[in-house]
């Protein structure tokens, strides 16, 4: 990516879960991920069938103006 199109980004992080709580392993690996600054992350507001819960985070993600949309899946462990 050019630089322009880097400065105009902006990503949404969206962390598709169906249940209350996050597993530790993905907490701690999580805040370990560099994200860039122009980055907002996305949680459900409920909590439901996960085909629900990702199409709420697309529309948060639309509703922030997000150019951009990465799901992080919460019971992954990321370097």
């Amino acid at each position: 990516m050019d630089k322009a199109t880097i400065e105009n980004m902006r990503l949404g992080i969206a962390l598709p879960h169906s249940n209350r709580y996050f597993d530790a392993g993905f907490f701690d690996s999580f805040m370990g991920v560099m994200r860039p600054l122009n980055s907002i992350i996305l949680r459900p507001r409920t909590h439901g069938p996960i085909d629900f819960v990702r199409n709420e985070l697309v529309e948060m993600a639309q509703l922030h103006e997000c150019t951009h949309i990465v799901f992080m899946d919460t019971d992954q462990v990321y370097p």
